[in-house]
């Protein structure tokens, strides 16, 4: 289990504020995926709960410029309770590189994360 605090630094890789456009900064976490097959079916699980009831953004990006979506973009409310999180999302446009990010927003707190890491799912 990890515990992020949401300060100005977070205790793993994240992301800066967003710059322009009106965008909320977006704190939060970020694993690596460079295994993700284009066309491939993922499940991405984990347990989550934060000090304060707050909305997050879950999504899949590649990880270099243009930075674009691979297929997952989910808003996820968090609770003060622990709650089991599900989602499947079909890989499409990967590069060798891809991010599965969890954006914690600007709110101030700490939130708890058992684990983050996709699998593919089997049918």
């Amino acid at each position: 289990m990890i515990a992020i605090a949401v300060r100005n630094r977070s205790k793993r890789r994240h992301q800066p504020p967003a710059q322009g456009l009106g965008q909320p900064a977006r704190k939060g976490i970020q694993n690596e995926s460079n295994d993700l097959r284009e066309g491939a079916t993922y499940r991405v699980r984990f347990r989550v709960k934060a000090d304060v009831a707050r909305d997050t953004q879950h999504d899949a990006q590649i990880g270099e410029p243009d930075w674009h979506g691979i297929g997952l973009d989910v808003t996820v409310p968090l609770t003060t309770e622990w709650q089991e999180y599900n989602a499947q999302f079909q890989a499409q446009g990967v590069a060798e590189g891809n991010l599965v990010n969890l954006h914690l927003g600007d709110r101030t707190g700490t939130v708890w994360i058992t684990d983050s890491t996709p699998t593919e799912f089997e049918q």
